[in-house]
């Protein structure tokens, strides 16, 4: 005969003491009921108490990390002129935004420095280069501990857009090294690819002259360079194009 034998007495005399009855061994449901009362009994009188796990920011990105495994980020999106597909940074803010925030886990953006310049497209027009650094903390709600991944971004545009671009690349690539989302073909700014006109320093310094050009000499000093460069219909283009946007800036209609 197998004999049974009552592995928690002092449960049983907890349970006992507080009339929750004794193990008795003929009723399976209060058997277990008093059971789960007495170890509650047990873990407060021994001051022990289940707490919530708190995961710092290492623990968060692995977890970022393998969910992002499981879904993935399409490349949703075609560069026209190199034909690749690439992730736009909505695509990123889609795809992390409601993980990230199902972990808890916080990225902060920082930046810490902007260059500007101005390069002629190959059109002849202006093109505003711009290239940020910048740092995103990447924090931990639990317990607050931080992890800071600093990223260039790098954009042209011809109006105002080119920092935001730039912003958005920075941030772009730290999700992408932070978490190791694969990027192959996927290394531009945005869907368009912007083609530089190489110009001679020499040609460089004369289209100076044209912006520096004022409302009396800005005439004389663009037929001239017209004139010069006479056969050579791109760099004409470049010429006309300095001029219009010399008079812009001088107010001449």
């Amino acid at each position: 005969m197998m004999r049974v034998t009552n592995t928690f007495p002092r449960q049983q005399n907890l349970a006992n003491n507080r009339g929750f009855g004794p193990f008795t061994g003929n009723n399976h449901e209060e058997n277990r009921m008093a059971g789960l009362h007495s170890i509650g009994d047990v873990l407060r009188s021994s001051n022990v108490s289940v707490r919530e796990v708190k995961m710092n920011v290492y623990n968060l990105i692995a977890k970022v990390s393998a969910d992002l495994c499981q879904h993935g980020i399409s490349k949703d999106r075609k560069n026209a002129q190199q034909s690749y597909n690439f992730r736009g940074i909505d695509d990123v803010y889609n795809a992390l935004a409601p993980i990230i925030s199902k972990h808890g886990l916080v990225i902060l953006p920082r930046v810490m420095r902007r260059e500007v310049s101005e390069r002629m497209g190959k059109s002849g027009s202006s093109l505003f280069y711009v290239v940020v650094e910048a740092e995103f903390d990447f924090v931990s709600s639990h317990d607050g501990t931080k992890h800071t991944v600093k990223t260039f971004g790098e954009a042209m545009d011809s109006g105002d857009k080119a920092t935001n671009k730039a912003m958005s690349a920075a941030y772009k690539y730290a999700a992408f090294q932070a978490f190791c989302i694969p990027t192959e073909g996927d290394n531009d700014a945005d869907a368009t690819t912007h083609e530089v006109k190489a110009h001679t320093p020499e040609f460089t310094d004369k289209l100076m002259l044209i912006a520096g050009a004022t409302k009396e000499t800005l005439r004389e000093v663009y037929e001239a360079l017209h004139t010069e460069y006479k056969g050579h219909p791109e760099l004409q283009k470049a010429i006309v194009a300095a001029k219009d946007q010399r008079k812009s800036s001088l107010g001449i209609k």
